[in-house]
């Protein structure tokens, strides 16, 4: 039952990006780390994996491209 419930979790996927396209200062917002933390990644786990979508140049201004990578990178990682 756990595991369903965590499947069904809420991600808000949010980024700071800066005025820029190029990946320069980007990081996630905090919201993104807590959501992430909410389905069950432990707080480190969860920065790494926020931070990783965050800074990836592929997922500047493709929303697509990015909901794709948060589900891949949480399937890939395992919950703390």
């Amino acid at each position: 039952m756990a595991d369903t419930a965590k499947a069904d979790t809420y991600i808000l996927v949010s980024c700071y990006r800066g005025p820029w396209n190029e990946v320069i200062w980007d990081k996630a917002n905090p919201n993104f780390v807590d959501s992430l933390v909410g389905a069950g990644y432990s707080q480190q786990e969860a920065t790494s994996i926020a931070n990783y979508i965050c800074r990836d140049p592929r997922l500047v201004n493709n929303p697509i491209a990015l909901a794709k990578e948060v589900r891949a990178a949480m399937r890939a990682a395992p919950r703390g």
